[in-house]
């Protein structure tokens, strides 16, 4: 565990400014606006009666139940001036365990602790392969619900890594797959499909050398 106390003392130093510089200048896109109007719909009932779509709550089904909840108690009763930034506090747990989660991942790939940060941190900015999303936090963008999602990755990763895609780290992995699905399903999918078709035609996996691990202190 010893190992672990200064990489999480700099993941969290890191999400900490992350946080605060998105709470301080907030960057809304159309995620905020849809999202924040479903909010406060779910909170009074009474509004947008006459619009089409946020009539009727039934409407946001397809984003998740127990993720607006959530969003919905992060930012109280706040009105439109404060609905980001305090929706925006969502992204110190998402910052946190995506650096952590990939500084691990890299780590246990390489054994080479300086190289496992810049390839962790280079990560932040990033662009994943199936949209123009920022991939994970990004260093400007507010929350969103893929941040989330993407916080979990890395830990399925080096789930599957450290106990060499053993049938437990196999279920484990989708079981937190199918955790993450309820945060942002198309991403889920997705994610499980390669998964899938990694694990069913590529019966060969790459095994990480076990005597790099030990040498940065992974367990």
């Amino acid at each position: 565990m010893t190992a672990w106390r200064g990489p999480i003392a700099i993941c969290l130093i890191v999400a900490a400014g992350l946080t605060l510089y998105n709470i301080r200048y907030p960057n809304y896109d159309p995620d905020q606006h849809i999202f924040g109007a479903m909010i406060l719909k779910d909170k009074h009932p009474e509004l947008y009666r006459a619009d089409f779509f946020f009539s009727d709550t039934s409407h946001f089904d397809y984003y998740i139940p127990w993720y607006r909840s959530l969003a919905g108690w992060v930012t109280g009763d706040s009105g439109s001036e404060t609905f980001l930034r305090r929706y925006n506090l969502l992204l110190f747990p998402a910052s946190f365990f995506f650096l952590l989660g990939y500084f691990a991942l890299f780590r246990r790939i390489s054994g080479h602790e300086g190289a496992s940060w810049v390839a962790a941190l280079a990560a932040i900015p990033g662009r994943h392969s199936l949209s123009v999303n920022p991939f994970g936090i990004g260093l400007a963008q507010s929350m969103v619900a893929l941040k989330l999602f993407f916080a979990g990755v890395p830990w399925i990763l080096y789930l599957l890594i450290r106990f060499d895609f053993s049938r437990t780290a196999v279920c484990a992995a989708f079981l937190i797959l199918g955790v993450l699905s309820n945060i942002h399903p198309i991403l889920g999918v997705g994610l499980a499909t390669i998964l899938a078709v990694t694990l069913l035609f590529f019966p060969q996996r790459p095994r990480i050398s076990r005597s790099a691990a030990p040498s940065a202190g992974v367990s």
